[in-house]
Parts: C-alpha cells; sequence; structure tokens
C-alpha cells in the first residue's frame, strides 16, 4: 500500500511539473494564407442592400427608395406607425452631402419625400398629421 502511494505520490508530481512547464516551440505561429486575387470593393447600393435586407423592409418599399434616390447612402431604417395605426419605414440616409429621409407605406406611395433629417418630424409625428401652419 505504502509502494503504491510513493508511486501516486510521484507521478502526481511529474504531472503538475509537466503541466507547469508544458509544451513550448521557439518558432512563431504561422500566419494566415494572405487572399489571393483582387478585393473587391463594397459599393453603396451593396451596404444599401445589405441594410434594407437585414430591417425586413419589403421589395415596394426597396424598389421605391431605389427610385426616389438612386445615390443615397443609407445610414438608419425604422419601422414606425401613424396615429392611424398605419405601419411605414423611415429610411435616412446621405445622398450627394445632404441629409435626408424617405417614408413609405409597406405597398404604396411614399409620404412627403423631400424632407431633410432636420424637419423630419415634430412631436413625434409626421409633417403631414400637422396642421397647416407648423409644418
Amino acid at each position: 500500500m505504502k509502494s503504491t502511494l510513493k508511486h501516486a505520490f510521484g507521478l502526481l508530481v511529474l504531472l503538475t511539473f509537466a503541466s507547469l512547464i508544458g509544451c513550448k516551440s521557439d518558432e512563431p505561429a504561422p500566419k494566415p494564407p494572405m487572399a489571393s486575387g483582387p478585393i473587391v470593393p463594397i459599393t453603396t447600393a451593396d451596404l444599401n442592400a445589405a441594410k434594407l435586407q437585414n430591417a425586413a423592409v419589403p421589395q415596394a418599399v426597396q424598389t421605391a427608395f431605389k427610385h426616389d434616390y438612386p445615390e443615397a447612402a443609407i445610414s438608419n431604417i425604422e419601422l414606425q406607425m401613424t396615429s392611424a395605426g398605419q405601419s411605414f419605414y423611415t429610411i435616412s440616409f446621405i445622398q450627394k452631402g445632404v441629409g435626408g429621409v424617405g417614408r413609405y407605406f409597406r405597398h404604396r406611395r411614399a409620404i412627403a419625400r423631400e424632407l431633410t433629417l432636420d424637419r423630419r418630424q415634430h412631436d413625434g409625428r409626421l409633417e403631414a398629421d400637422l396642421p397647416a401652419g407648423r409644418n
């Protein structure tokens, strides 16, 4: 029994020593291979398409936005509701250095297409919902 304990203790000491030392190599880790071929730049249209897809924007809205603002770079997409309970998409963008917002019902026309970011909402309501003197 003493002999077994001696062997077990010796084995434990050896394993502890081996784990502290570890296996080390003087060679640096291999570098990942570089991509071969030319790198294809991502276009604004590609980024916009990805953002529209990720936000689950209906195809009718995507098509209308691309038609209305062909050179726009989308910065934000929100699904909102009118005071009457109709849902619509608000798409914030920059086109030719100027910020803007496009608003679209799911399957219908655009809402007040020419609004800029600084005029897009008053008290959470669309400008079309405001009295004539406030917009």
